[in-house]
């Protein structure tokens, strides 16, 4: 079964929607290809980013964009703060760990970050 890479991103952000999500994606409508290593890596980061909104930003909009400047593939994910109370429920934090290392393997970058407005900043740049 082959895995899930860039094209495949609108169909998670669909399913988060049926899941009551708001998520609103964009992404260049014509871009040069891309890496199959790097597509799944921009893949489960928005999983990731998504997952983690869910669990500690219940209610929260999130923005999903992928850019395609010069030689990189820009992924972000951002959530506002959460209109509902987060469910406490310990999921071992491993997530964003293997995010890092997805990241340095290809030579790129990963910011994970609390925002000002309450929200969180998940953003790789990646080579392509």
């Amino acid at each position: 079964m082959p895995q899930p890479g860039l094209d495949d991103i609108e169909r998670l952000v669909k399913e988060c929607r049926a899941a009551g999500m708001t998520v609103e994606y964009s992404r260049p409508a014509e871009a040069p290809p891309v890496d199959p290593v790097v597509c799944r890596a921009a893949y489960r980061i928005v999983q990731e980013g998504l997952t983690n909104a869910a669990k500690h930003a219940p209610g929260a909009a999130v923005t999903v964009t992928v850019d395609r400047p010069p030689d990189q593939l820009v992924v972000r994910v951002v959530n506002g703060a959460p209109r509902e109370v987060p469910n406490r429920t310990d999921g071992g934090g491993f997530g964003l760990v293997g995010l890092s290392e997805r990241v340095r393997t290809l030579d790129g970058r990963l910011k994970t970050e609390p925002r000002l407005d309450g929200g969180y900043l998940v953003e790789a740049v990646l080579p392509a």
